[in-house]
């Protein structure tokens, strides 16, 4: 195999799938469609759900007396699609609508946010796999080291790697000075293999814009082939009017390139290896499902109704599925239908995006539990279009060859449904006329973290989402900071090889770590490893860094804003071992304090106040003394009610004022709480709450009189004396519970 090559473009940027059409600062966006038009989801409430057939996805439309009245004035399609997804109560009330009237979208949504008959309707957003090309002049070549041999020994007759493990796959290897699998030299795929069998039994969905499973280094069976637009099982290639073997003079709308975006993902993710054909991937043995998502634009740079098919995939087996495309919006059903997943173990696998910026995450990357990938080169640096940030995972491959900085042409070789276009473009002469092409971007990184996903599953079946993140953390080699990009710093590029040493060899993780939102406190609680080895105390951590450490079974933390919140707890063994930490997100809406007031004070209590999202229905209680009776409820001089209990929709923060009449009886909580070794003063309190305890205390809880947890403050264990700050709590009676080694004291304390 000889090639002549007077000069090498850069690789073509392509389908990465990562780009938004929400944010107008993305110019690579402008001008793309935000929504699809003719689409909704529509919640019905739980009494007006239509009747849907059992394992039917399509629902007709008649079975809704609501949809039915509106068909004909706005062209409503016959048929809707249940988004139900792992018998999620709210996603099994919820539908994909259609309708043809597009020029009366304003009018039908009013409809349907009137109805008594919907809980919510929202607007579908559209999600891109598109990108740049090599721009003509701007070239390189391998003379200024731009292909590099890396010192693969040749065989002289095949001029296949001698030094290779899979070497009956021609594209695997060095191959006159093109490097075809440097990405699986840089993540040690051959000692991840040479440790781990991939089980076939394990299936990883690439959930894409098409995938052409019948291609000879894939070979999907039908029955794991799927068209979301169709709903036909059998095949997830592309549309027929897609011309397979194409040859594009240039790379200036190639559009058949752009519909092998999913099959190249479905090669990085499980090629066959040692086949004799093409090339080798990480979690090649494990079962591939492609599911086809595909636009009506000729383009194929779309993804369209990519949940559904994420919802099709799961449901039919998928534990990994990949998703290489994104958007900077993301539908409140949409993140429905991932927490259906993560909830139920499935391990979700998406791209951070290319738009080389740090500050605006991705979706559905930058949803809890989700693994979200960035991509480096091979000189292990964020490749300068990654986008990049805290919030990103983890890295991989997805990039170019490189020397000193320098970008090459060779970037992620794999599978395509099209004809070789860019490499050939480039003089590659070998990869004329083979279903095989380079691709770079997140969307190529991701796949390879979802292969290896596949095979960590294989060595240890009780994977979830978060644990498979922890290992990949966990595991993970630094990434070059040359060029200033960075991801979380607890992170770094993926090792397959010591991510299966952890998964096979690492201690028990504490169980069924549980969060919980309440007013601005994070309430988690967990259950003790299953291990005989004792276990000294358990560190939590905020976003991958140490918070607390505490013997206890549980912990609260107090929020400071809005935002994905990543909680972990590990267990430290009393023979000093940690084990890989539990983990659990939380996204923290943007929160509005309710203050509450009593005047006079002394004459009552108000229980509901507290830190709520905006729009959200509470209910204040007004509960007054002995003496006392409740007059009125006032906000900013206005009255709001007359009635003892008031429904209020939280819209901005204020002070709501209770006001009594009548003058309180004296009451024995004006006086310190003092039984069995507990004091709590001043009582009632109004900022600071002191606790003296014959038990020094290693944690203390305050509690509602309804039993929801207010507050909870951890301590050495050493102070028989401790100040708590109370100011943030709502006026009204408490309970408190201070927790020592001889065991839990209780006492009571009112809040002025």
């Amino acid at each position: 195999m000889k090639r002549t090559i007077p000069g090498l473009w850069l690789c073509a940027l392509a389908l990465f799938g990562c780009l938004a059409p929400a944010c107008a600062q993305h110019p690579q966006t402008t001008g793309k469609a935000t929504y699809q038009e003719g689409a909704f989801y529509v919640r019905f409430k739980s009494w007006q759900t239509p009747k849907a057939e059992p394992d039917r996805k399509m629902i007709p439309v008649k079975h809704s007396s609501l949809l039915s009245e509106a068909k004909k004035a706005y062209g409503i399609h016959p048929e809707m699609q249940s988004m139900a997804t792992f018998k999620d109560d709210k996603l099994s009330r919820t539908f994909l609508v259609w309708f043809d009237s597009t020029a009366k979208t304003d009018a039908l949504l009013q409809s349907l946010q009137a109805s008594p008959e919907v809980e919510m309707v929202e607007k579908v957003p559209v999600y891109y796999t598109m990108g740049s090309f090599p721009v003509p002049g701007k070239e390189t070549s391998r003379e200024k080291g731009n292909a590099p041999e890396t010192g693969t020994r040749m065989d002289s007759k095949t001029g296949i790697p001698a030094n290779k493990q899979e070497a009956s796959d021609p594209f695997y290897g060095t191959i006159n000075g093109v490097s075809y699998s440097w990405h699986l030299d840089m993540i040690r795929a051959e000692e991840a293999w040479q440790a781990q069998e991939a089980d076939s039994s394990v299936i990883v969905a690439v959930v894409d814009n098409a995938i052409w499973g019948d291609h000879p280094d894939l070979q999907i069976p039908p029955e794991r082939q799927y068209n979301i637009l169709t709903g036909a099982t059998g095949s997830s290639a592309p549309p027929a009017s897609v011309e397979q073997d194409e040859q594009c003079a240039s790379m200036n709308n190639c559009y058949v390139y752009n519909w092998s975006h999913g099959t190249h993902c479905a090669g990085a993710v499980g090629a066959l290896r040692g086949n004799g054909v093409g090339i080798a991937s990480i979690g090649s043995g494990i079962s591939l499902m492609g599911v086809s998502c595909p636009s009506v634009s000729s383009t194929g740079q779309s993804v369209l109704n990519g949940f559904s098919g994420i919802s099709y995939a799961v449901e039919h087996g998928a534990r990994v599925v990949s998703l290489s495309w994104g958007n900077y919006s993301i539908a409140e059903t949409e993140k429905a239908v991932i927490q259906a997943c993560i909830e139920q173990g499935v391990i979700i696998v998406a791209a951070a995006g290319n738009d080389g910026q740090r500050a605006q995450p991705l979706y559905p990357a930058n949803l809890p539990g989700v693994i979200s990938v960035a991509s480096v080169n091979s000189g292990g640096e964020l490749s300068s279009f990654s986008n990049y940030g805290e919030w990103v995972t983890v890295a991989a491959p997805g990039g170019f060859v490189s020397n000193d900085g320098e970008e090459s042409f060779a970037c992620i070789f794999s599978t395509t449904f099209c004809q070789s276009q860019y490499y050939r473009q480039n003089g590659v002469a070998e990869t004329a006329n083979q279903y095989y092409d380079g691709m770079y971007g997140t969307s190529m990184a991701t796949p390879v973290v979802s292969g290896l996903c596949g095979l960590l599953l294989s060595a240890d079946s009780s994977l979830d989402s978060y644990l498979a993140r922890e290992i990949l953390m966990a595991s993970s080699k630094p990434v070059n900071t040359a060029n200033g990009k960075t991801i979380h710093p607890a992170s770094g590029i993926i090792d397959a090889a010591t991510a299966l040493r952890i998964t096979k060899e690492h201690d028990p993780l504490p169980r069924n770590l549980e969060g919980e939102r309440q007013s601005n406190l994070v309430l988690l609680s967990w259950e003790e490893p299953e291990s005989p080895q004792p276990v000294s105390f358990y560190r939590v951590y905020l976003n991958g860094a140490p918070i607390a450490e505490t013997q206890a079974l549980s912990y609260t933390d107090t929020t400071s804003g809005y935002g994905l919140y990543r909680y972990g707890v590990a267990a430290v063994y009393e023979n000093g071992n940690d084990s890989p930490k539990a983990c659990i997100d939380l996204e923290i809406p943007s929160l509005y304090q309710i203050k509450t007031t009593i005047r006079p004070e002394g004459c009552g209590k108000v229980e509901g106040g507290g830190y709520y999202q905006d729009n959200e229905e509470i209910r204040l209680t007004a509960i007054p003394e002995k003496g006392c009776q409740f007059v009125r409820w006032l906000e900013r001089g206005s009255v709001l009610g007359r009635d003892s209990v008031l429904d209020y929709t939280v819209e901005y923060p204020t002070t709501i004022e209770a006001v009594f009449s009548g003058e309180p009886e004296s009451s024995a909580l004006e006086k310190p709480w003092v039984e069995a070794g507990l004091e709590l003063y001043p009582n009632p309190a109004s900022t600071v709450l002191s606790v003296v305890s014959g038990i020094p205390p290693y944690a203390i809880e305050i509690y509602t009189v309804h039993g929801n947890l207010a507050l909870r403050e951890t301590f050495s264990g050493s102070e028989e004396k401790v100040a708590l700050n109370v100011q943030s709590l709502s006026s009204g009676l408490y309970v408190v519970k201070v927790f020592g080694q001889g065991g839990i004291l209780t006492g009571k304390f009112s809040k002025r």
